[in-house]
Order: C-alpha cells, then structure tokens, then sequence
C-alpha cells in the first residue's frame, strides 16, 4: 500500500470517527441514564412485598430531575445514597434531583396483590427500563415450580420449606413472575395441642344480710403455657351466679349442673395466652330467718395446677357467729388480709382463712339475738310561752324540735277546752286532722333524715279560771305528746298586779335551759325563791322590759264571754294554716322540766292581786295585836 493510500484510509477513518461521535452525542439527549434494576419478592399471603435497587448514572452537571414511578404499587417507602440527591414529589410523582455527575442508589419498599388463575399464580410490576434488571421471588412452600413461559430463562430452587425463584427481566419496563403448583403430595405436619398450665389465686368474700347471703370471688390467673379458650369453676349447688365479669374479654358464660355442684364456664372472645387474667364471680343464696349455719362457697377453678387464696366472712346484721368447722383452711388473724380484700367490704369482717387445698369448707353456726325496740321518734326540746288574759283566756304556742326515723304523724293531746289555731311543721304549715280521744294528728314525715332537727310550732287558745279575784288560784297545763320530751320549758306570762304566793304541779319553777328561744323579745324572770315571796313591794318592781305586740291589760274589759263564739265563726277546715304573733305583756314566770313522756307539764299557781295587799297587811297586824293581847292575859292568870 502506497503512502498516498494509507493517508487516505487514515482521513477516511477520521471522518467516520467524528461522524459517529457527533451521531452518538446527537442520540444520548437524556443526561442520565440505569445503568441497573434489582428486584427482590417474597409472597406473604395475599400480597407481594417487593424491595427495589435502582441504580442511576448521571452524565451532566446542572439541576437534572430523574422521575421515579412503579405503576399501581404502593410505595411503603424510598430513600437516596450517594451525592447530593434529594427526594421530591412533582406533579403526583416522585422525583429524584442532582446537581453535578454520578451515581445515585435509590431502595424503595413495594407491595402488589397476588394475582391467581385456575393454574398459576404470580404478580405484575412495572418498573423503570434500565440497562439490564432481574428479579428475585422467594416462595414460602416447597412444591412449586415456575410457569412453562418463564422456564426457559429463570430458574428456581428448593431449600427447605420455601423455593428460590431468578428470573432476568433484561430492558423490560413491566416484571412479570408467575408459578405454578408442583403435583406432590407433601403430608401436612400436624402439631400437638399443648396442655395449658396455669396457677390460680382466689380472694373470696362472704357477707352476710338481713336474708341473702353474697359472695364476690376474685379469681387471678397466671397462663404459663398453652391458650385459654374457656375457663370453668366449680360451685356448691344452692347458690345462683348473678355475674361473670373480666373486662371486655369475656364472650359469655353460663351455669350448669355437673353432679351435686354446678359449674360455671367462661367463654373468651380470643383465647387467652400467656400472661394474667382477672375474674370476678358475684354469687348469692337467700338467707331465710330459720337459718342455724351458713358455709362459705367453696369455688375451684377446674385444671388450676395450683390455688392459694384468702377467704373473708363479713357480717352486716346484728348475728352472732359461733366458731367455725374448717376443712381445707387455716384460720388467720382478720389484718393478715390483704388490703385490697380488705377493702371490697362493706360490713365489719368478723373471720378471716388462708385457702391451703381443694376443696375447702367453711361452716359456721348463727345466733340470732332478739331485737329490741328503740325510739323512731324524739323531742330533743320543748319551749312554750303562754299569755293569760285577766278574764281567762290563755293564747299557747309550742315549739317541740322533733328528730324523726320513721314515725308519720305526730299524736298531740291539747289542754281541755283548747282550741287549735295553727300547725306548722319545718316552718311550713300542715294541715292537721283529727285523731282517737280528741287528739289532733300532725304530719312530720321527714324528707331529711333522722340526723336532721325539724321544729313542731301549735297555737291554741283555751278558756281558764278568771284573774280578777283579790285571791285566788288557776291552774294551766301544756299539750301532751306521744313521744318523749327530753327537757321543756314553760314562759307563763300573768298580767301585771297579780304575786305569785305559791304552786304546785309537775314542774320546776325558775326552770331555765339553753334552747332556741320562741321569741326574740328580751323578758325579765321572776325568781320564785322565797325572799320574793315575802317580799310583795320587790315583785311589784320585777315587770316585763319588752313591750306587747298586743298588750292584753288593755284589753282586760274588752274581751267577752263571746270570744269563744267569734273563734269559732272563722273557723273552717280544708285550709292551710298560718302563722300567728303571740301577744307579750305581764309578769315572766319560769317553769319546765325533764324527759316528760306522755305526760303534758301543769302547774297550778295560788295570787294575790296588789289591791289587796293593804287589807292583808290590816289584818295580820290586827291578828297580831289580838295575840300578844292573849298571851297578856295568859301570864296574869299564872300570877
């Protein structure tokens, strides 16, 4: 070859050169490219998870955004290494960016359905066209094998219980892996049930009522090995299971004889595994008022390889209990319970046992003690205040605080020839009604309670001996209740002129206790002690320092023989009453007593009107006169 030619072949090669290299620059428009795509699957049930390796070349510096898309599989997740590539989503799509050359390494986590056929089964994918990909599926059964259209390039292999799928996928944009079912005949391996293990505590409480016998039993149960599907217990016939509860794991249960006892399942909602499970079993049996024994229920839950417990015996009524007959239990002091047992209770826990094997018995004799009557209702204190008139008429108002159980109506007996003005009950007004041998009955059901004082108010007037004689004696008595009184007190006010020589009657002159006062009107007492018996000019000095709503010496010629009449003109029934003042003027006399029952307080008070003060004074100095007079003529006669 001459050198001419060889110049030529050589400018000839050049061009061609530099042809092909402005053809491949002119054909390479994207400034990346995948270089690789790698696919591993495992089927879990009716899906397949997918973990993706994709590695990009990046040929150009400068912002270049790479899309990322996997048709309709959901993307558990992506990340990014190497670079300063980052992750961004544009337009609904994942976007991978970079700003200078190299290589970017994306992983992402995938899931697709598991498609199935009368024949096969497998899974689409699609995935970005790279330079070469292949695809990894790992089958967890041992007989299969892959389709007829994937065997010629893929291959599988067994190890252990789970075949090994590799299939090149080469530049295909979807991955397509299918497989079919081999005809063996493995024997399935079949596994035996585990026995369940478990230990039981049980805390038992007995109480005893007025006629029911209750029990709640809290069973512990600590599941060592094996599940729980039901659990059963048994119990003493005679007994009746009211409730099952244990939180929200319980499906039902239900009671059924088994011999002379019952048994009680418990059905689960899922069976229970290891771990601890708390019940809690309400039981009761009636407790008729023959009764001479009860016995603790003996509840033994069924399989328990071991129980421990605690049994409690708690009593809310006024039974004795005699010494127990014990089997299977050890008595213990009543604070060796726990607090939690301790605490469940709401009557005094008499005996207390310590459960040490089954079955246990406890059995245990009753006494039942008469009962005694006590009060249903009481009359802490009594006040009254009574105005006399000179003419006879009295006005009475009664304040009784009354604490009250169970009684309804109260039974009032009024002074004879009383007339009832008002009733008022808490401060309200009641309307009274008419009760056995002229007594009145007032309504004091308490809405309250019995720890709450309530107060009686009665007004009534009554007709008694006139005021106007010079001497004379009257006598005034109070209502009688038919509950006790436990301390009275009695403001008698007599009109003005009139000295209180003597008394007699039930009570206690000078009388004075720390009660609520009926009026707040401030009153000067009269002692009745001797000094101001002999001493008339004294009394006249002691007089009312408060005056009257109504004084009733002005009234002294004003009242009539018809007051009774007028009374009782604007009388009528089937109204509410009110509250009426009590006129105050006169002289403040004191008197009261203690623990009156059934008997009303009266006093009987012997006076003498001032006016005729200076006729008595004549007459004793007169009387006088005529005895030394005697005695005179006595010591001359001796001589």
């Amino acid at each position: 070859m001459t050198i001419q030619t060889k110049i030529f072949a050589i400018a000839v090669a050049a061009v061609a050169w530099i042809t092909a290299g402005q053809s491949f620059a002119e054909a390479t428009t994207e400034p990346y490219s995948l270089e690789q795509g790698r696919y591993s699957a495992v089927v879990d049930g009716e899906k397949v998870k997918i973990q993706a390796a994709l590695e990009f070349k990046v040929l150009e510096d400068g912002l270049i955004q790479i899309p990322v898309s996997f048709g309709g599989a959901e993307i558990l997740d992506l990340k990014l290494s190497g670079g300063s590539a980052v992750l961004a989503v544009e337009n609904d799509q994942y976007t991978v960016r970079i700003s200078r050359k190299g290589t970017v390494r994306l992983t992402a986590m995938l899931i697709v359905p598991l498609s199935r056929n009368a024949d096969q089964e497998g899974f689409y994918l699609e995935i970005p066209q790279a330079v070469f990909s292949f695809c990894t599926v790992t089958v967890r059964r041992a007989s299969v094998q892959l389709s007829p259209n994937y065997a010629a390039a893929g291959t599988s292999q067994t190890r252990g219980d789970q075949t090994i799928i590799t299939l090149p996928l080469g530049l295909k944009r979807q991955a397509q892996v299918f497989w079919t079912v081999r005809p063996i005949q493995e024997t399935p391996k079949t596994t035996e049930p585990v026995e369940p293990v478990y230990l039981a505590n049980l805390q038992l409480l007995g109480t005893l009522e007025e006629e029911t016998f209750r029990c709640l039993a809290t069973v512990d149960l600590h599941l060592l090995q094996g599940e729980l599907k039901t659990a059963l217990f048994e119990l003493p016939s005679g007994w009746t299971v009211t409730g099952v509860r244990g939180g929200s794991g319980i499906a039902d249960w239900k009671t059924e004889a088994a011999g002379s006892n019952q048994q009680i399942t418990v059905i689960f909602n899922q069976p229970f595994k290891e771990g601890n499970l708390r019940l809690l079993i309400d039981a009761e049996q009636p407790l008729s008022s023959g009764s001479a024994s009860v016995s603790l229920p003996s509840i033994i839950p069924v399989g328990a390889k071991r129980l421990t417990g605690q049994l409690a015996l708690a009593t809310a009524t006024a039974m004795e209990l005699k010494d127990p007959v014990m089997e299977g239990v050890k008595r213990i002091d009543v604070r060796e319970l726990p607090d939690e047992l301790r605490a469940m209770a709401n009557a005094p826990v008499v005996a207390a046992f310590r459960y040490m094997e089954a079955p246990y018995h406890v059995t245990t004799q009753l006494i039942r003690p008469e009962e005694l009557p006590v009060l249903v209702a009481i009359a802490e204190s009594g006040e009254l205040i009574t105005v006399a008139a000179p003419t006879g008429e009295t006005i009475t108002r009664a304040i009784y605080q009354i604490r009250n159980n169970k009684k309804t109506t109260l039974s009032v007996t009024l002074p004879a020839g009383s007339t009832l003005w008002s009733v008022l009950v808490d401060q309200r007004p009641v309307k009274p009604s008419a009760g056995p041998r002229g007594q009145i009955q007032i309504p004091i059901m308490n809405n309250h309670g019995p720890e709450t004082v309530f107060p009686v108010e009665i007004v009534y007037v009554q007709k008694t001996g006139s005021l106007k004689s010079l001497l004379g004696q009257v006598r005034y008595e109070g209502p009688g209740l038919d509950i006790p009184v436990t301390v009275s007190s009695w403001k008698l006010l007599l009109p003005d002129g009139l000295i209180k020589i003597g008394y007699s009657g039930n009570v206690e002159a000078g009388f004075s206790v720390n009660t609520v006062p009926v009026e707040l009107a401030a009153y000067r007492d009269v002692s009745a002690n001797a000094a101001l018996r002999r001493d008339s000019a004294r009394c006249q000095k002691v007089l009312a320092a408060a005056p009257a709503a109504q004084s009733l010496a002005d009234c002294e010629y004003k009242v009539k023989e018809e007051f009774q009449e007028v009374v009782g003109k604007t009388q009528q029934t089937g109204v509410l009453p009110f509250r009426i003042s009590i006129p105050q003027s006169g002289r403040v006399y004191r008197f009261g007593r203690l623990l009156a029952v059934n008997e009303p307080m009266s006093v009987q008070i012997n006076y003498v009107r001032t006016s005729a003060m200076p006729f008595a004074s004549g007459g004793m100095v007169f009387v006088g006169l005529m005895g030394l007079a005697g005695v005179a003529r006595l010591v001359r006669a001796k001589k």
